[in-house]
């Protein structure tokens, strides 16, 4: 069941030229190297066109390790609004991409259920969570 969709943002180090802008597009980055979190990131190189991809990419294990490579200028990043949220950081700017697709954040269980109160969970979600434009919901309970 899809949650919502998160819009992506650029993110570049706090005294980098691009801050200048109040929005991005790939294009933007791809004189920089990209850093990509290899173990659980959402961006890859194959946001890009192949004609227009990164100047190289900085692979790091860990978001912690992806802040620190922004903030020292080696790299910059693409994420969601959520990183920008929950790791907010001085010496690192986040700015909206325009140009890429939001990411849907799903929200999953298993079949069956492994509590009994996962059936009443959903359907509370459902009431209260307006569908994301351009999404659909699937109306029986199951692990999507």
């Amino acid at each position: 069941m899809v949650l919502l969709l998160e819009p992506r943002v650029a993110a570049v180090a706090a005294d980098s030229p691009l801050t200048r802008r109040t929005r991005l597009t790939l294009h933007d980055l791809v004189t920089e190297p990209i850093a990509v979190n290899t173990i659980a990131g959402t961006a890859t190189l194959g946001l890009w066109p192949a004609d227009d991809a990164p100047a190289g990419i900085v692979e790091v294990a860990n978001t912690d390790d992806w802040i620190a490579a922004v903030s020292a200028g080696q790299a910059v990043g693409v994420t969601t609004t959520a990183t920008a949220a929950t790791y907010p950081n001085p010496a690192v700017a986040y700015l909206p991409l325009i140009d890429v697709p939001a990411v849907p954040v799903h929200l999953a269980w298993k079949q069956p259920p492994g509590h009994p109160a996962v059936p009443d969970f959903l359907a509370l979600a459902r009431r209260l969570v307006p569908t994301p434009q351009g999404t659909q919901r699937q109306s029986s309970a199951g692990g999507d």
